[in-house]
């Protein structure tokens, strides 16, 4: 999805883009905007030298809040119900307590 795209969506997961969806109404407050999509490569001065900036960027090391590669929520869901269970498991396997419980479930 193009970043504009994503910009002119009624809700985002990421912080990047609600940052610039922020930054964009300020400017609303005092300017007449218009966000329009140009085609890569065509000769604008503004777009050449963006796309000088974002090669830049990619090769620089990655410093953000949010990850370098996009984790899904089926992931990180995944991630935290393994630690819970581990951690249950743990739990209940140090406590002394409920010995029959514990004989009856092996």
């Amino acid at each position: 999805m193009s970043a504009l795209q994503e910009i002119l969506k009624c809700y985002t997961a990421s912080t990047l883009v609600w940052e610039c969806t922020m930054a964009l109404n300020k400017l609303r407050e005092k300017y007449s905007l218009e966000v329009s999509r140009i085609p890569a490569h065509s000769g604008y001065a503004g777009n050449e030298k963006a796309d000088v900036l974002a090669k830049e960027a990619a090769e620089r090391n990655f410093c953000g809040p949010e990850p370098a590669l996009p984790i899904s929520s089926s992931c990180i869901q995944g991630a935290v119900t393994n630690w819970g269970y581990e951690n249950f498991n743990k739990l209940w396997l140090d406590t002394a307590r409920h010995r029959q419980s514990k004989t009856f479930l092996k």
